[in-house]
């Protein structure tokens, strides 16, 4: 928390407001907090403490709820901006866009940039799934009545809700936010009950995906299907590779199931014209290459010894799409 506070007060840009919200927290973040803007008379800072616990998304709801500003920005008590952050965001405002999309960096305990979540040439809004480093203009949100629910991803599910709405995009080729990961075998490894892993994760983003992408099949935003079905696969390789640290038998069995759900639900990905070679993906390079190389695994029947050399290659080696 106190790294996320002090690079929020040396941002450059100042005309921005800060709302805070405690969920019943059990350290002293409230004391933290509280001193914290005292010491900063200056700053427009409004502190809320749920009176009952609302956990992470109906905290982002409430927050949502009292902000006021023309584009918000979703920042978690340890991930922090660099000191420009604002700055070069707001500096794409004057184009009136609905969200404005920078890269980051993820940042593991020992402060080590494990990786740069960097844009491709030709990114598209459907591709961007995460809310680090990214800001939206608030009345989407209210027009839409758009809020977090128990759906996972919880920002994937946020962000195919709100680009439904989204007509204009600016995409900030420049690295200024930083993502807080956790890297260490202990804390990469999920419970297997976990709803961000395996078959569960994929049941919960087919159930607000799918019906999108069936909007597209007809219409005006016909071409904008691939792009959605292209993160659909994307999430489907989540849901697999989520399973690092879990058993090799754990891995199949869910692999299997996560294998049925895409084939009933959309039986004919494996023909998305992103997962080409020849194609320009809109994905970053590294999350092109995971993709298209499980897909091409799939069609050579050769996933389950793929599987096996992710399985051991996993132990030692930080993944995340």
């Amino acid at each position: 928390m106190p790294r996320c506070l002090e690079a929020i007060r040396r941002q450059s840009f100042k005309d921005y407001e800060v709302i805070l919200c405690d969920d019943c927290s059990t350290d002293d973040t409230v004391e933290v907090v509280t001193k914290f803007i005292e010491d900063n008379p200056d700053m427009n800072i409004t502190l809320l403490v749920n009176e009952e616990n609302l956990g992470v998304l109906g905290t982002r709801n409430r927050l949502l709820n009292n902000a006021s500003g023309k584009y918000i920005m979703f920042c978690d008590s340890d991930d922090w901006m660099d000191d420009n952050c604002l700055e070069v965001l707001a500096g794409y405002t004057a184009d009136d866009p609905d969200r404005i999309i920078a890269q980051f960096r993820d940042v593991d305990q020992d402060g080590k940039i494990v990786q740069i979540q960097d844009l491709p040439q030709e990114p598209n809004k459907w591709i961007c799934g995460v809310h680090h480093g990214s800001v939206y203009k608030r009345q989407i949100f209210i027009d839409h009545d758009i809020r977090f629910e128990k759906k996972y991803p919880d920002d994937v599910y946020i962000n195919v809700l709100f680009h439904k709405y989204c007509d204009k995009v600016c995409f900030v080729h420049e690295t200024i936010f930083n993502w807080y990961v956790h890297t260490d075998s202990q804390s990469r490894t999920p419970k297997a009950d976990s709803p961000w892993i395996g078959s569960s994760l994929l049941e919960s983003a087919s159930s607000y995906i799918v019906p999108v992408m069936n909007e597209f099949l007809t219409g005006d935003k016909a071409s904008e299907r691939d792009y959605l079905e292209l993160m659909y696969i994307k999430i489907y390789c989540l849901s697999i590779y989520s399973l690092q640290g879990l058993p090799f038998k754990v891995l199949m069995s869910e692999y299997k199931k996560c294998r049925a759900i895409m084939e009933e639900k959309d039986p004919e990905y494996l023909s998305n014209r992103f997962l080409k070679r020849s194609s320009v993906s809109p994905m970053r390079k590294y999350a092109t290459r995971i993709v298209r190389m499980t897909a091409f695994f799939e069609r050579t029947h050769l996933i389950k010894p793929a599987l096996l050399g992710y399985f051991f290659t996993s132990k030692i080696h930080y993944f995340d799409l």
